[in-house]
């Protein structure tokens, strides 16, 4: 489910799991590097498409699997176990049921960027 389609209840206990996964993620130099790169004017899609599967996907998976399953899991109701152990596509159908602009933007305002907004 969506955040910005939950109701406040469900959005406070989702924010309990999956605050200190997004922390460890933002928290880490290379994220926020990758993050930067979507910030160029004019991207085009492909662009977008390079990084996000290029760069943040493996970054997230390689140094964050494990806060990338309890994201995951907070957002499907499932548990961690279940998201490591189902099927890729699966899973991969959950993140993009689950991706919410709005989720990306409030954390992305979060981490340390220098900017003001």
């Amino acid at each position: 489910m969506k955040i910005s389609e939950m109701n406040t209840d469900q959005l406070a206990a989702c924010l309990c799991k999956i605050a200190t996964p997004i922390g460890n993620m933002m928290g880490n130099e290379e994220t926020v590097a990758i993050f930067k790169l979507f910030e160029k004017k004019k991207m085009v899609m492909l662009e977008q498409v390079a990084i996000l599967t290029g760069k943040l996907i493996p970054h997230l998976l390689i140094k964050h699997k494990k806060d990338m399953y309890t994201v995951i899991a907070a957002l499907t109701g499932k548990d961690e176990k279940e998201v490591a152990e189902q099927n890729g596509l699966k899973t991969l159908l959950d993140c993009k049921e689950c991706f919410d602009m709005e989720l990306i933007r409030v954390f992305r305002s979060a981490a340390v960027t220098g900017k003001k907004e």
